[in-house]
């Protein structure tokens, strides 16, 4: 027993100490699981303690960016703001100094002009003497309406409406005719011009002859301003490589390096006390023009060593025929029956009446007076005015101004296509507008005849009377031929514009006729005359002269040719004597007139 007891606490302290020892693994295990849940928990909170500082940290460098890119953009905005301030004060100037300019410019010859005729008043007796001061005044006049026109074409240029129209022209006697046509304001200061050139006299050349006139005209104008008494101004034009190049060389004082770049800004006037004047578009409306044409304006100078400015334009060679007439028409074309066709033409319409709308006063009396000579005349002095007139008197024509207030001139027009019996009166707008853009959109209304401000006293009894002529035989031929009157009206117009094309293809063939007219649209000789005078009231064969007439005028207005015989043989009249009658007939000026 004592053994057995013996062997069982043995085996008890072994179990107890067993049990001590798994106890005591059991507790460390748990506290090291205690510690390392301490640790998680401990590595958990620096984990978001470490996010909380990082999203902080991101946060205010994302502010922080925000708050420079707001403050920047207010800088921007500032900057911005200042720099459209200064542009505008800028702009602001240039306006003020432009027309300060225009006021300085147009102060001079204004004085020439009221001083002659004044002048010309104290020697109404003196012919002579009054006839010079009259031209002198008339010369100033001519100044003042060119600084108008650059500025209207500078219009043109802002608005974008200005177009290339090239046209086929001898070049050499064209760019001789422009160069030379300054002589006598050359002579005046006794200055001499010299052209050279290495062109052939009879090449033809495809241009737009008028752009590349109005940049010359500045360049000669200027070179005469600039130069002095007893010096010489030389023009060179040459062509290479398809290129025309026109130098205008003076001897004047010459241009500053620091302003050789200005002189081509607009309103940009010189500091040197030499070269004021002028408005100060001349030469950046020559440059725009320049790089229109796609060519170049520059200028090459020395201080007191004079200037040389030189365009280049590309040219197109043009191959054109023969223009000698084969057989010249007599002088007896205009034959006794003609001339008493016309006496009686005269006579037909010497009691019409004109209705005269002009709100300016003077100009009001100034168109009565020249067309009350012929004609019965009533003014309006507003569009509004001239509907009150119209119903309750008739009128042969209407003259009307487009700038006048409650209607302007357009206005006017838009309210009489609204009446069947007022819209065919003969009506034509005479404006100091010229824009393309406002003669086409005056066609586009109907309009009969636009005529620009100045213009001739005997050119506007001209269209006056022609237009009075062509009504009276409109309505002449419907009353004897009302059985014949189409109401296809827009078709047959259309037509029309299409015989109008066809003659203008044809117009340097002399010999072009009717029956080939007529063949081109596939109408009978009869249905073409019908057609043409239901609407026009002319003969097929007047409707053909017409539209050469109209092209000569444009050939002589722009200067085109150098000689009356290139114009002529151009639109297809070879006679002198002929052409020289039926233009005068027409616009009451000799087409010499034109020719400076």
């Amino acid at each position: 027993n004592a053994l057995f007891q013996l062997y069982d606490s043995i085996i008890s302290l072994e179990k107890n100490k067993a049990f001590a020892e798994f106890d005591a693994k059991f507790k460390t295990e748990q506290k090291d699981k205690e510690i390392a849940q301490q640790q998680l928990e401990i590595a958990k909170q620096k984990n978001s303690i470490n996010q909380w500082v990082f999203g902080s940290i991101a946060a205010l460098l994302l502010a922080l960016g925000v708050f420079q890119w707001f403050s920047s953009k207010q800088k921007r905005k500032k900057v911005a703001v200042e720099a459209e301030l200064q542009k505008e004060q800028e702009i602001n100037e240039l306006r003020s100094k432009f027309l300060g300019n225009i006021a300085h410019e147009i102060r001079t010859p204004l004085t020439l002009i009221t001083g002659n005729l004044d002048l010309a008043l104290e020697n109404f007796e003196k012919g002579s003497k009054a006839k010079k001061n009259i031209e002198v005044a008339l010369e100033n006049s001519k100044r003042v309406t060119q600084d108008a026109n650059e500025i209207l074409e500078l219009l043109k240029f802002e608005k974008s409406k200005v177009t290339i129209e090239k046209e086929t022209v001898e070049l050499d006697k064209v760019l001789k005719r422009i160069v030379y046509a300054f002589k006598s304001l050359a002579d005046i200061k006794q200055i001499e011009i010299t052209y050279t050139s290495n062109l052939q006299n009879e090449d033809s050349y495809k241009i737009d002859i008028e752009k590349t006139e109005k940049i010359i005209n500045n360049l000669m104008s200027n070179a005469i301003k600039h130069s002095p008494s007893n010096s010489v101004i030389r023009v060179i034009s040459s062509i290479e490589n398809n290129t025309l190049a026109v130098e205008v060389v003076d001897k004047g004082a010459g241009i500053h390096f620091n302003e050789q770049e200005k002189i081509f800004e607009r309103f940009y006037q010189s500091k040197s006390s030499e070269t004021i004047g002028g408005i100060g578009i001349g030469l950046s409306l020559s440059r725009e023009l320049a790089n229109l044409l796609s060519g170049t304006l520059h200028v090459k100078s020395e201080t007191n060593k004079g200037s040389t400015f030189i365009l280049t334009l590309p040219i197109e060679k043009a191959y054109v025929k023969n223009k000698k007439a084969i057989n010249q028409k007599s002088d007896s074309v205009a034959s006794k029956s003609e001339e008493k066709e016309q006496s009686i033409k005269e006579n037909s319409f010497k009691n019409a009446s004109i209705l005269i709308v002009e709100d300016n006063p003077q100009m009001a009396s100034y168109l009565k007076e020249i067309l009350g000579q012929d004609f019965k005349c009533t003014v309006a002095f507003d569009g509004e005015e001239a509907l009150n007139k119209l119903e309750t008197e008739s009128f042969d024509l209407i003259t009307s101004d487009i700038m006048m207030p409650k209607l302007n001139g357009f206005q006017l027009r838009e309210r009489i296509n609204q009446s069947e019996t007022l819209k065919s009166i003969p009506f034509i707008l005479i404006s100091a507008k010229t824009l393309e853009e406002d003669k086409i959109k005056g066609f586009m209304l109907g309009i009969d005849d636009y005529i620009v401000k100045p213009f001739n006293k005997n050119e506007l009894l001209a269209r006056v009377k022609n237009l009075l002529s062509n009504k009276r035989d409109r309505e002449q031929w419907k009353i004897n031929n009302s059985d014949l009157i189409s109401d296809t009206t827009s078709a047959d117009e259309k037509l029309l514009k299409q015989l109008e094309t066809t003659v203008i293809e044809n117009l340097s063939n002399e010999d072009f006729s009717v029956k080939e007219l007529a063949q081109s649209a596939n109408y009978s000789q009869r249905q073409l005359t019908r057609i043409i005078k239901q609407y026009t009231g002319l003969t097929p064969v007047k409707f053909i002269l017409e539209i050469r007439l109209q092209k000569a005028y444009q050939l002589l207005k722009h200067q085109t040719y150098f000689t009356l015989s290139e114009v002529r043989y151009d639109v297809g009249i070879s006679s002198s004597p002929y052409f020289n009658k039926k233009f005068k007939e027409r616009y009451g000026i000799n087409p010499s007139q034109m020719i400076p």
